[in-house]
């Protein structure tokens, strides 16, 4: 999942922890991108994003499925 907003912009990567991994490695390791932040890692039993596709949606959006319980 990506979400843009002004210039910021935020990811959330799912998937098996091995995936996950080498993807935010191989970001971090991007010179386009710069300030890469981890801003929080936990396991999960059910994607969130699965069924977003690629749709423009506000970041809030984004921000209140990846924190719900």
């Amino acid at each position: 999942m990506l979400a843009l907003e002004d210039r910021r912009i935020c990811q959330i990567l799912e998937g098996p922890a091995h995936a996950v991994d080498f993807l935010y490695v191989s970001i971090k390791q991007d010179e386009r991108h710069f300030r890469v932040t981890e801003l929080a890692r936990h396991r999960i039993f059910h994607t969130s994003f699965e069924r977003w596709g690629m749709v423009r949606r506000p970041m809030i959006d984004m921000v209140t499925l990846a924190f719900r319980e």
